[in-house]
């Protein structure tokens, strides 16, 4: 598979504004995404393994 790489955001930051944000766009099945996760705390379903700290991991 040759897909654009996206990066998906680990937690999602609230605007101080009165009209509402527009929603983020969802990557479309099957496509590739790298996952960053300052923290270590969120859960690959694919490996069943924590992401690493820090580090971006490609994620399908």
């Amino acid at each position: 598979m040759n897909a654009k790489a996206k990066t998906a955001p680990a937690a999602v930051q609230e605007q101080g504004t009165s009209s509402p944000a527009a929603a983020p766009q969802l990557p479309a099945l099957g496509e590739q995404v790298t996952v960053q996760d300052p923290t270590g705390a969120l859960m690959n379903l694919e490996t069943g393994q924590r992401f690493a700290a820090g580090e971006p991991t490609p994620s399908a």
